[in-house]
């Protein structure tokens, strides 16, 4: 069965380009932790100088014009944050860093049952002008997804609905709150969250090898220690069972038509404490939930993964209960924590 696929306007592009070959990547190497220069599927991050996460970003190589240019998929919010703070390090001018107003982001998605997690080969020609790269931050060794860039000139529905199964951008987040991950400003706060708590060493985001980048200073103790109290995790929200939530946020989401541009919002938590429900102990932090009030993310500390949690929507209770992603690599809860 074909992939999903979900226009996210949520998400914009900005280029960083050179005459120069090799002085794009090598910039932008610096200030992101994904290594750009030799890796060929690049999701990263970029932190301050404290080690906190500014914004999460896909990386592309415009191959069609320059060998030397890179596109980078952020959140539309951040977006003249981000130039802005490139800029500030862009002291010789060796780069030019400016928004790209033409290209829509996609993603796309294996769906349940289906085998084929990625487009390529003959496929892929019939999509001129799309760009791709492949999704690893859940499944590192087989993509599960791949991030687009698609000109709005060059979209046309016929020929994408050939390879793909057109969804709205609903069922794509419920797809990451299944998963446990966290995307743009709403999951990743700007200067809050920190890269391990928000899962960014075992989705492939950094690369520990790669030398130094603004921000390494804190990310590099953190991994020599070897240790993280507090993950961003799944949460089941009310009384249902997971199979009724699983099963309700699907019919919901799959009702929701696809939509290049205009998605639609809905009202977010902000960052709410989540409590023990037994002994009102703080839990974590509730950051997003879909637009039914199925299923959140929440950021935990990891000694209450099986504690009854709850936390205040508009002046109510709500129960949250948080699932352990099956994707997640053995050793990703401490034992001491289990």
């Amino acid at each position: 069965m074909r992939p999903f696929l979900a226009a996210l306007p949520n998400r914009t592009v900005f280029r960083i380009a050179s005459k120069n070959t090799g002085d794009a990547g090598q910039f932008l190497q610096n200030y992101i932790t994904a290594d750009v220069v030799r890796s060929v599927d690049s999701y990263g991050c970029m932190l301050n100088q404290q080690g906190r996460i500014l914004c999460d970003a896909w990386i592309f190589r415009n191959q069609s014009e320059s060998a030397d240019e890179l596109l980078i998929d952020c959140d539309a919010t951040l977006l003249a944050a981000m130039i802005k703070h490139l800029q500030r390090y862009n002291f010789r001018k060796t780069v030019t860093i400016e928004a790209d107003n033409d290209l829509v982001v996609h993603h796309s998605w294996q769906y349940p049952d289906s085998t084929q997690s990625v487009v390529e080969g003959e496929a892929l020609a019939s999509l001129p002008g799309w760009m791709t790269v492949n999704d690893r931050r859940i499944s590192p060794r087989q993509p599960t997804g791949q991030r687009w860039l698609v000109p709005k000139s060059k979209f046309d529905i016929k020929q994408a609905e050939e390879c793909f199964q057109l969804r709205s951008a609903a069922l794509y987040h419920r797809y990451r709150y299944l998963h446990g991950i966290c995307e743009g400003a709403q999951g990743l706060p700007t200067t809050t969250a920190l890269p391990f708590e928000s899962n960014m060493d075992i989705m492939t985001a950094i690369n520990f090898k790669k030398g130094c980048y603004l921000g390494q200073e804190l990310t590099a103790r953190t991994k020599y220690r070897g240790v993280t109290r507090k993950r961003v995790v799944p949460v089941v929200l009310g009384d249902r069972s997971l199979e009724e939530a699983t099963q309700l946020s699907e019919t919901n989401a799959l009702a929701e038509s696809y939509q290049l541009e205009g998605e639609e919002q809905w009202d977010q938590p902000n960052s709410e404490k989540l409590l023990v429900q037994s002994t009102g102990k703080p839990a974590g932090n509730f950051v997003g939930m879909d637009k039914w009030g199925l299923f959140g993310l929440a950021r935990v500390r990891l000694a209450h993964l099986n504690d009854e949690l709850v936390f205040q929507l508009n002046g109510e209770e709500v129960k949250a209960r948080a699932i352990t992603p099956a994707w997640w690599p053995e050793g990703t809860v401490p034992a001491t924590e289990e």
